[in-house]
């Protein structure tokens, strides 16, 4: 999802959309719509043995990945932050799996209180700045 050609490809098909809207659609065909159908049979084999109650798959699944990906794919595309590292990536999936089974509240179980006396723990962390070079350019 990060590597440099996925991000090409990426910033290719968004730029195209005006010239050639079938090529965009079939992008997003063979790309995000492939996820959403992986992860939509995941959850239906979940349901199927009794582990999820009966849901919107298809919106579970969009969730799920909406989830994954946050601002992330989008900072990184846009040339504001770098490609994450394995631990990185997997402490990011594991906090949005356990909010997904566990909702919220497991968020906050997971990096403390929610008492407004945490909001200055929180106001502290640093913030990403966009750097002022440009997305590599399309080769």
């Amino acid at each position: 999802m990060f590597s440099p050609s996925a991000l090409s490809s990426y910033r290719f098909a968004i730029s195209e959309v005006p010239r050639f809207p079938a090529a965009a659609g079939a992008f997003f065909i063979h790309g995000s719509h492939q996820a959403v159908a992986a992860v939509k049979a995941l959850i239906a084999h979940f349901c199927e043995k009794g582990w999820f109650r009966d849901c919107d798959q298809e919106g579970a699944s969009r969730a799920f990945l909406s989830m994954l990906r946050g601002n992330l794919f989008q900072e990184i595309a846009l040339g504001c932050g770098s490609e994450p590292d394995e631990r990185d990536l997997e402490s990011r999936t594991r906090s949005v799996v356990e909010v997904f089974l566990r909702g919220p509240n497991s968020f906050v179980k997971l990096f403390g209180s929610h008492k407004a006396a945490d909001n200055e723990r929180w106001a502290k962390l640093p913030v990403k700045k966009c750097s002022t070079r440009h997305p590599q350019t399309i080769a």
